[in-house]
């Protein structure tokens, strides 16, 4: 079944884990009204279309997990004003495509891993490197981005295998 857009209008709700069920069709846009959500899991299930760029319009958002579902086209750029993240789930998306949006780098308060193997392309932006610094891991292999990695010295782990990259600087 589809996510009721009736849901996103309760007024005083934190938390949505709708993980792991057979959820099909899209993100609905009325996302962006439920501006007491903390926590969003929409890990998987069968989701699809874009992932709304309402969801930048939850300002008090800590969590979101979208991870393992069959999104399409690009990341949007509005996911960066979600200013206190701390986890977010993208891994198993493989049809994403387009840039990595600057923007994501401005989630510095983002911890754990940060995982995308889709079909991106662009180069990686300057601000993942230099703002995460509370991120201990990056994966960002199997896609297709270009241009040389800036220095990362805060990672524990760092994958950026199966890329188009030219260079790695010295100092990592």
């Amino acid at each position: 079944g589809a996510i009721p857009k009736e849901l996103f209008r309760l007024s005083n709700i934190q938390s949505i884990s709708l993980s792991m069920n057979k959820l099909e069709g899209i993100v609905p846009s009325q996302i962006g009204t439920a501006d007491s959500l903390k926590v969003l899991s929409l890990s998987h299930n069968h989701l699809g279309g874009v992932i709304p760029t309402e969801i930048g319009l939850l300002s008090n958002l800590k969590l979101l997990y979208l991870s393992n579902n069959i999104f399409e086209f690009s990341l949007p750029s509005e996911l960066g004003n979600l200013h206190i993240l701390q986890g977010l789930g993208l891994a198993g998306i493989p049809d994403l495509t387009g840039v990595l949006p600057e923007e994501l780098g401005q989630l510095s308060n983002l911890r754990g891993v940060f995982r995308v193997n889709a079909k991106l392309n662009g180069t990686i932006p300057h601000l993942f490197f230099t703002n995460l610094k509370k991120l201990n891991t990056m994966d960002l292999s199997g896609n297709n981005l270009v241009g040389s990695m800036p220095t990362a010295h805060h990672f524990e782990n760092l994958n950026m295998s199966n890329n188009q990259l030219t260079g790695v600087p010295s100092e990592i």
